[in-house]
């Protein structure tokens, strides 16, 4: 079957609608493709940060432990004595 399409047809605007819809939906799929290639570089990047968090809040926690021990080791501390001086109670 031949079918004929006359400039401004029905039929014609039909099929114009249709390669219209097609490009869209071609299109669309590209910016849901790239929209999700960003989203898990984008988990993966939040992840690598949340780890790197956990890692510096682990060494921060080791850190302060490690300086009190020192504060209480040091001899202007009294050996972890508070009845002796120490650089903040004015006996120093």
């Amino acid at each position: 079957m031949v079918r004929l399409l006359l400039p401004g047809s029905l039929l014609m605007k039909t099929e114009e609608e249709n390669e219209i819809v097609e490009v869209e939906t071609l299109w669309l799929a590209e910016k849901r493709k790239t929209m999700e290639d960003g989203k898990k570089k984008t988990e993966e990047e939040t992840e690598r940060l949340r780890q790197e968090l956990y890692e510096l809040q682990a060494g921060f926690a080791i850190q302060k432990e490690e300086l009190k021990d020192d504060a209480i080791g040091d001899p202007a501390w009294g050996k972890g004595d508070a009845s002796k001086a120490g650089p903040y109670n004015g006996h120093a």
